[in-house]
């Protein structure tokens, strides 16, 4: 099965957070209330992340929650998000 893009995106900008506060992913897995497996599939893009869980990482890095989330200039949703083609940036405000 294929990784969702987007979910691999998020995944690599919660892991890009949480080493730039100097945790292992061990350590801010404890710190955020999270099992290390279950938060390790979250930073690799293999499972959806809860609005819950969403909220317990931005609570640990300190952050707010949209921080968690990349830029969607640097996404290519082409095939994802209910089959919709690529969008510029702009195309997708207009939704």
């Amino acid at each position: 099965m294929e990784r969702d893009k987007l979910l691999i995106a998020i995944g690599q900008r919660i892991k890009q957070l949480r080493k730039s506060k100097g945790f292992s992913q061990e350590h801010f897995a404890l710190e955020a209330g999270l099992d290390r497996s279950f938060y390790g599939h979250f930073e690799r893009g293999n499972r959806n992340i809860s609005v819950l869980n969403l909220i317990k990482i931005a609570i640990a890095l300190k952050v707010e929650v949209g921080e968690l989330f990349p830029e969607i200039d640097k996404i290519s949703i082409s095939g994802q998000v209910n089959n919709f083609t690529q969008y510029s940036c702009d195309q997708i405000r207009k939704l």
